[in-house]
């Protein structure tokens, strides 16, 4: 299998298991721990800031390209599709039609704040 191909199929197999388990939790804190989509929502992308923050720290300090396998799999593939962007935009958009301008801002704030910080603490402790 040529390289590109390879690594094509790390970023789609980590895309697929992160994408897979982000349902699956957002699902789960929605039905069991009774929480609301957006704060499922922001708990997987902050986890998943995190998680790349870690994963980014540890490609730089060992001096990995950014076409290293693991990253691919991990921090394009995994991160990539865990966290989701698309869906924080929906839900600020629905936040706004709704009038709820200060969950909107809270939430798009506290998601950007919580997000580079915790990816600023992972590549701290790695670095």
């Amino acid at each position: 299998m040529s390289g590109w191909l390879i690594n094509i199929s790390l970023v789609f197999i980590g895309g697929g298991i992160g994408s897979a388990l982000r349902y699956g939790v957002g699902k789960w804190m929605i039905s069991k721990i009774d929480w609301s989509p957006i704060l499922a929502t922001f708990s997987v992308n902050v986890v998943g800031s995190l998680l790349l923050g870690f994963l980014f720290a540890w490609v730089e300090k060992n001096q990995l390209t950014s076409l290293n396998p693991l990253w691919l799999l991990l921090g394009v593939g995994f991160c990539g599709g865990f966290t989701t962007f698309s869906t924080f935009a929906l839900e600020n958009i629905n936040l706004i039609k709704d009038g709820n301008f200060l969950m909107l801002f809270t939430y798009s704030l506290g998601s950007l704040a919580a997000g580079f910080l915790l990816a600023w603490v992972a590549i701290q402790l790695v670095g």
